[in-house]
């Protein structure tokens, strides 16, 4: 359908508009881009249109054109009047949307009578045949978009059930790498993956520091711990959100990452990978009950902060109804100065912008921070140095760091190869920095990175040829000196020592209510640590958030 037969009398200052929607489309072995020239060329020549600037938009789909800066210049061009039209090769090159917002664009070509050049003919949209043809057009170029999305969707659907990745190598956790070629592969970086585990369960809970060791962001050693791929499982929990409220756009406008949503419970996906476990699902179990343990907790050993609250993260309210986390605060005097006898352990509720959405406020009040200091310390002192507890740990401990022992010895053949694998990384960083293909700079930051994974190659190592160390009675009877001169222990000792064991401490007005210990793995052996002291201790509130 054509709003013109006949070539214009006058040539028309138009833009060549050109598109691809990915990248692969323009490469060089790929003859879109040519070919939507050539046809533009024709067009221009049939009816004698003068290009004043050409635009290419590469990696851009139909339904983002209307928010990029080059068709917001384009607009700019069309209202001040130095352009007449538009030339394009097909009429989903300029538009292919399924808004109703983005129509907003003709609007705009019909108030300054512009027109759309086509192979088939102009566009004229102030006419009735116009709206007409546009109004087609639209309507199957929104049609296709959406048959296109959902085939993509199905697609990528199946592969996941198949146990492929359909991103390639991008979007994959610490460690694993995939490709069509060799399918699903460990990294080197999975033996940082694999200390991380395991200095977790040994006792170092303490994420921020466990970071700065494997020379790993906080937040990524999290990820880390959470992610269930670890255990030879791939789980698709989450979805992109494909509604047009579900893109977030990048700042020049153009395709941007898709919000991700929670999968209905039949649309979950969990396929079983051919890569050897790197934790047990039991021990992944219990890595996530610590980091809920830990999720309410405030780990982050300030030096400023944990010195002046020794307690701060492990203490809660004791309150029958309450158990919220107890915060640590520091009162100014007039002067602007700190003074110790204004240090407070105070409940959540009490404050005015952490409290329960429900607005509780407990009878717990502020109470001094070396009162309660002193009282949990002689607590500790008395209830932890029994001896049937430490021995109950002992026999548990012993037992598990001989078995898991014996499960790092079949991996250390794998980690001497992965090691090799290394040094000839090195050896090829240094070749190329003589042959002058890198310089100096690229290269300390390459060799540095190797350094760090042979560390920690080395370190695991050193684990696996090591025999276990196990507990003698005449350790046991140094923890109990330990406990026992707890009071003369420094702040930061003392905290060490209580991220290994995760206490949670009831406190109210100043009264210890009970210590609660959770159920811990050492190993593949599970310790029963449970302990509430004292005995009359009732079960920890609802209230209490997840402890």
């Amino acid at each position: 359908m054509n709003t013109g037969s006949e070539s214009p009398t006058k040539t028309v200052a138009v833009v060549e508009l050109v598109r691809v929607s990915t990248d692969t489309q323009a490469a060089e072995d790929k003859a879109g881009i040519p070919a939507q020239h050539e046809a533009n060329r024709q067009t221009c020549q049939r009816y004698k249109l003068r290009v004043v600037k050409t635009v290419e938009l590469i990696d851009v789909s139909g339904a983002d054109v209307f928010q990029t800066p080059e068709m917001k210049e384009i607009i700019q061009m069309i209202e001040a009047g130095t352009i007449h039209g538009i030339v394009t090769a097909e009429y989903s090159r300029l538009l292919r949307s399924d808004k109703w917002s983005d129509l907003a664009l003709l609007q705009v070509f019909a108030e300054n009578d512009v027109q759309v050049f086509l192979p088939s003919g102009p566009i004229d949209f102030c006419s009735e045949a116009g709206f007409t043809q546009a109004s087609i057009f639209n309507l199957v170029s929104a049609l296709e978009r959406r048959r296109i999305t959902e085939r993509m969707r199905r697609g990528k659907e199946e592969k996941r059930k198949r146990g492929e990745h359909v991103a390639g190598g991008v979007g994959l956790p610490r460690g694993v790498t995939y490709s069509k070629e060799q399918g699903w592969r460990y990294t080197p970086e999975i033996e940082i993956v694999r200390e991380a585990f395991k200095r977790f369960l040994a006792g170092e809970r303490n994420l921020a520091e466990l970071g700065r060791k494997l020379g790993t962001p906080r937040t990524t050693v999290r990820f880390i711990l959470r992610n269930e791929i670890y255990t030879g499982w791939r789980v698709y929990k989450t979805k992109r959100d494909l509604s047009p409220q579900g893109k977030y756009r990048s700042q020049d406008g153009r395709r941007g990452h898709r919000r991700k949503i929670p999968r209905e419970p039949d649309e979950i996906i969990r396929v079983q990978l051919p890569l050897e476990p790197v934790i047990s699902e039991e021990d992944f179990a219990t890595v996530q009950k610590l980091l809920e343990e830990t999720r309410t907790r405030v780990l982050r050993n300030r030096k400023d902060r944990s010195e002046l609250f020794t307690y701060r993260g492990f203490l809660f309210c004791g309150h029958p109804e309450c158990g919220l986390v107890l915060y640590g605060n520091q009162k100014t005097s007039r002067t602007g100065k700190h003074t110790p006898g204004r240090r407070f352990y105070y409940c959540k509720s009490r404050h005015p912008y952490r409290r329960p959405e429900d607005g509780w406020r407990c009878s717990n009040k502020y109470m001094v921070s070396g009162k309660v200091d002193a009282a949990v310390d002689a607590m500790i002192e008395e209830k932890l140095t029994t001896p049937e507890l430490l021995l109950e740990a002992l026999e548990a401990y012993n037992d598990s760091v001989t078995a898991g022992w014996k499960r790092n010895q079949g991996d250390k053949g794998s980690i001497e190869k992965k090691g090799s694998r290394l040094e000839a990384r090195r050896e090829r960083v240094l070749e190329s920095f003589y042959d002058g293909v890198i310089s100096r700079e690229e290269r300390d930051e390459k060799l540095a990175a190797v350094s760090q994974k042979l560390s920690s190659l080395q370190a695991v190592l050193n684990d696996t040829e090591s025999k276990p160390q196990t507990l003698d009675p005449e350790t046991v009877v140094s923890l109990l000196s330990t406990f026992q001169e707890w009071q003369f222990l420094e702040a930061m000792q003392k905290r060490r020592i209580l991220e290994a064991l995760m206490p949670a401490i009831f406190v109210y007005r100043y009264q210890i209510q009970g210590i609660l210990f959770p159920t811990s793995r050492l190993g593949s052996e599970v310790v029963t640590t449970t302990a509430r002291l004292p005995a009359a201790v009732a079960t920890p509130p609802e209230r209490s958030g997840g402890i």
